[in-house]
């Protein structure tokens, strides 16, 4: 893959990078960088900050993902 056309996928993890591609299809480039992971019951919150601190360290277009656990029953705690 060219490296203009590359998909880097922020992740420490090599086991969400596997799945990530079985995912989407094709290979993904795994980038580790360190970045602050702020707290908010919002996930679009949380995801749009580490897209954007992965974008302002590499200055390249990053895919990113997070995950909710939300309870209803217990005011989405």
């Amino acid at each position: 893959m060219k490296k203009d056309k590359e998909i880097i996928f922020v992740t420490s993890n090599e086991n969400k990078l596997r799945e990530a591609q079985m995912v989407i299809g094709m290979p993904l480039v795994r980038a580790n960088v360190d970045l602050d992971e702020i707290q908010s019951m919002d996930l679009a919150e949380i995801v749009e900050h580490k897209a954007s601190q992965a974008y302002a360290k590499m200055k390249k277009a990053v895919l990113d993902e997070a995950v909710g656990f939300y309870i209803n029953q217990w005011d989405r705690f």
